[in-house]
C-alpha cells in the first residue's frame, strides 16, 4: 500500500506535464504553416527560368498521388462540412464542403480521364481540361461559401434534400466536364511544348486570384486567434501557388509542373490538419462548426448593427500640404441611419462634403477636428448642434489606425430641448416678484426663489430640505394639511389659504 500511495503522485505529475510539451509543438507546428508557401513560390519563380523543358510524367504515380493527397482529405473535409451543415442548415457551410469535393475530384478525375483518352498524345491535354475546369469550380464554390459564413443573416436551408441536390449538381458537373473532354466538345487548353492556351491561361489565372481572395478574406473575417486559420488559409495559398506554376509550365510532367503539383498535394495535409483543428474547436466550444470559426466577426456585425449609438467609420483626406479637407464615409450602422436619416448605401464611399454640401459653413471646425484625431491626436468628446439636421448631438471621436476615425454619437436633441424648457422655467420663477417655493410630500423645502428670500430674510441653501411650517412660521391645521395634500395629488393642483408670520 505504501508503495502505491508513493507512485501515484508520479503518474498525475508525469500527465499533467504531457500537455504543454503537445500543445507546445501544435503552437511550433501552426508557426511553421506559412513557410512552404514562400519555399514552393520561390521555387515556381525559379525554374519558370531555369526549367529544361523534359516530361518525367507518371500517370499511375501521379493517380495514386492524387488519391492519397487530395482525394481521400477532400472527402473527409467534405464529411466534416456536410456533419456541420445538417446541424445548422447554414448554406455556407455546403457550399464550401462542394467546393472542397471538386478540388479533391479535380486531378483524379484528369488522370483517369487521361488514361481512358482515345491516344496517349491527348493525355496532357485531357488531364489539364479536366483539373482546370474543376479546379476553376472549386474556387468559385470555396470563395462563394465563405462569403455566405461572413454574412451575419446566411439562408438557411433543410439538411438531407439540400446535401442531395447540391452534390447531385456537382457530380453532374464534374460528369459533364469529363465527358466534354473526351468527346472533344471542350476548347483546346494545353499543347505539349508549347503551353497553355489563351483560355486554359484564363481559366487558371482567375482561380488563382480567386483562392487568393478567399484565403484573404477568411484570414481578415475569421478567428484568427485559432490555428484552424493558421493551416486552412495556407491550404488555399499553396493550391494558388501550385496552380501558379502548372500554368507557367510549356512541357506537362516537367520540373515546373511537378512543383506545382507538389504545392497543390501538401495542400491536403493542411486542410485535413485544419479540418482536425476546427473539429476540436467546435466540440471545445460546443458551437456548430461554421459558429466556433466565424462567431467573432458575427458577434462584432451583430454589435455593430444593433449597437443604439450611432457609429460611423471614416477615412481623412488631407490637400498636398497634409492639411485635412475632407472626409469619406467607409461604413455605418442602423442608428447612424436612424438618427441622420441618411442611407449607408447613398452615402459609403463619398465624401461628406458631397454628401452633406453645406457642411463646411454650418461646422466649419469639423473637418479640422476630425483631421486631428485621424491623424495622430488624442479622442475627442463634444457636444454639438448640426444645422444641416437640426439637431444636437453628442459626440465621441478617436482613430483605431493612421488617417482613420470612428465617430459615435447619441441624438440629445430632445434631452436638449428639456434642458432649455427648466432653464427657461428656473429662470421664469427666479425673476417673477411673487414668492415661490416647492415641497416634498413631507413638505420639505425642495425649491425657493429670488421673491422668497427677500420676503423672510432666508437664502436657498439655509432652507433646502427644512419643514416649511418652520421656516414660514405658518399656522395650517394638520388635517387640513392632510386633506390638501391628497387633494393635490388626486387633481394636480390646489387653492388654500395658509398665514404666514414673519416673525417681526
Amino acid at each position: 500500500m505504501k508503495n502505491e500511495a508513493t507512485k501515484r503522485p508520479a503518474t498525475v505529475n508525469q500527465a499533467a506535464t504531457v500537455t504543454p510539451t503537445v500543445s507546445a509543438f501544435s503552437a511550433f507546428l501552426t508557426r511553421l504553416a506559412w513557410l512552404p508557401v514562400g519555399f514552393f513560390a520561390a521555387a515556381v519563380a525559379i525554374l519558370f527560368f531555369l526549367d529544361p523543358g523534359r516530361s518525367h510524367e507518371k500517370p499511375l504515380l501521379l493517380m495514386a498521388l492524387n488519391f492519397v493527397f487530395s482525394m481521400s482529405v477532400s472527402l473527409f473535409v467534405t464529411y466534416l462540412l456536410a456533419q456541420s451543415f445538417m446541424s445548422g442548415g447554414k448554406l455556407g457551410i455546403l457550399i464550401l464542403s462542394a467546393g472542397v469535393l471538386s478540388w479533391g475530384f479535380a486531378g483524379l478525375a484528369g488522370v483517369i480521364a487521361g488514361m481512358a483518352g482515345p491516344s496517349q498524345a491527348d493525355f496532357a491535354n485531357l488531364t489539364i481540361t479536366i483539373h482546370n475546369s474543376c479546379v476553376w469550380v472549386s474556387a468559385v464554390l470555396q470563395l462563394a461559401g465563405v462569403i455566405f459564413l461572413i454574412r451575419p443573416k446566411q439562408p438557411v436551408v433543410s439538411g438531407s434534400l439540400a446535401i442531395a441536390a447540391t452534390y447531385s449538381i456537382f457530380l453532374g458537373a464534374v460528369g459533364w466536364i469529363t465527358l466534354s473532354a473526351l468527346k472533344g466538345w471542350s476548347p483546346l487548353f494545353f499543347v505539349q511544348g508549347h503551353g497553355g492556351t489563351l483560355l486554359r491561361q484564363i481559366v487558371l489565372g482567375s482561380a488563382v486570384g480567386l483562392f487568393l481572395f478567399t484565403a484573404l478574406l477568411m484570414w481578415k473575417n475569421g478567428r484568427r486567434s485559432l490555428s484552424f486559420m493558421h493551416w486552412y488559409c495556407p491550404a488555399l495559398v499553396l493550391i494558388a501557388v501550385g496552380l501558379l506554376g502548372v500554368m507557367l509550365e510549356s512541357v506537362h510532367g516537367g520540373l515546373l509542373s511537378w512543383t506545382g503539383r507538389s504545392a497543390q498535394f501538401l495542400s491536403g495535409p493542411y486542410l485535413l490538419m485544419a479540418a482536425i483543428l476546427a473539429l476540436r474547436e467546435s466540440a471545445r466550444r460546443g458551437l456548430p462548426l461554421e459558429e466556433a470559426l466565424f462567431e467573432a466577426e458575427q458577434q462584432y456585425v451583430r454589435l455593430f448593427d444593433h449597437m443604439p449609438l450611432g457609429i460611423a467609420y471614416h477615412e481623412i483626406k488631407t490637400n498636398a500640404s497634409g492639411h485635412p479637407v475632407d472626409y469619406v464615409f467607409l461604413k455605418v450602422n442602423k442608428a447612424f441611419e436612424e438618427q441622420t436619416g441618411l442611407q449607408a448605401d447613398r452615402i459609403i464611399g463619398r465624401p461628406v462634403t458631397e454628401v452633406i454640401p453645406g457642411i463646411r459653413n454650418a461646422a466649419p471646425d469639423l473637418i479640422a477636428l476630425y483631421g486631428k484625431v485621424a491623424l495622430g491626436g488624442e479622442p475627442q468628446n463634444f457636444d454639438m448642434f448640426f444645422a444641416p439636421f437640426n439637431r444636437h448631438y453628442r459626440i465621441t471621436a478617436y482613430s483605431p489606425k493612421k488617417r482613420h476615425f470612428v465617430v459615435l454619437f447619441s441624438d440629445i436633441t430632445e434631452r436638449k430641448r428639456v434642458e432649455d424648457h427648466l432653464r427657461f422655467q428656473a429662470d421664469l420663477l427666479a425673476n417673477i416678484s411673487d414668492v415661490v417655493y416647492a415641497v416634498d410630500p413631507e413638505f420639505r423645502v425642495t425649491a425657493w426663489n429670488h421673491a422668497a428670500e427677500k420676503i423672510y430674510g432666508l437664502k436657498e441653501a439655509e432652507v433646502l430640505g427644512k419643514s416649511v411650517f418652520a421656516v414660514t412660521g405658518s399656522k395650517f391645521d394638520p388635517d387640513r394639511r392632510a386633506q390638501l395634500t391628497r387633494e393635490l395629488l388626486d387633481k394636480g393642483s390646489v387653492t388654500a389659504q395658509i398665514e404666514h408670520t414673519t416673525g417681526s
